[in-house]
């Protein structure tokens, strides 16, 4: 038996896993909501919500569910993170491949570059009067764009379209 300190200093005995406790945390762990869980575990499926869900409390925050519960979901985060390296690592292996095609070469690095979150920002066109390009400066300045500034200029547009006139165009042919 392991111990555990509790907020006051104290310790207390961590217990092992009942069968239903760690089928409760098999299910969470798995992705299910933890009343969802509890009625599962502890065949209680006609259970209210609202009772599934306090119970499911007690049970989550029992010392020996809840370190078990930490530590599979320790294990996860690692075992994610290094999945993500050795994918990262096998694209980069195709793309430096010589012997690979060019186009797996060239794919290999667009899903690396999106997966590792280096892609280039998404091109936005605005277009002005009767679908024509809006004249800008004639120097292309190329910068990363967040979500606020594109909304931002998605809002200036939408309102430089309301404030022009609108001329009427004949309806398109049948």
């Amino acid at each position: 038996m392991k111990t555990e300190g509790d907020k006051r200093g104290r310790t207390r005995k961590i217990s092992a896993l009942t069968n239903r406790q760690r089928h409760f945390v098999e299910l969470v762990i798995g992705g299910a909501s933890h009343a969802d869980a509890y009625r599962k575990a502890y065949h209680k499926e006609n259970l209210l919500a609202e009772d599934a869900a306090e119970h499911a409390w007690r049970v989550a925050n029992r010392p020996a569910v809840k370190a078990e519960l930490a530590r599979l979901r320790g294990l996860s985060n690692r075992k994610a993170l290094l999945s993500i390296n050795d994918r990262l690592g096998i694209l980069a292996d195709i793309a430096q491949d010589a012997s690979s095609l060019k186009s797996d070469r060239i794919r290999s690095i667009d899903v690396y570059n999106r997966t590792a979150g280096d892609q280039a920002p998404q091109r936005l066109e605005v277009t002005g009067k009767d679908g024509a390009a809006i004249p800008v400066a004639t120097t292309a300045v190329v910068m990363r764009v967040g979500v606020r500034d594109r909304m931002a200029a998605m809002r200036a547009a939408r309102q430089l379209a309301e404030s022009q006139p609108l001329t009427p165009t004949a309806p398109p042919p049948p």
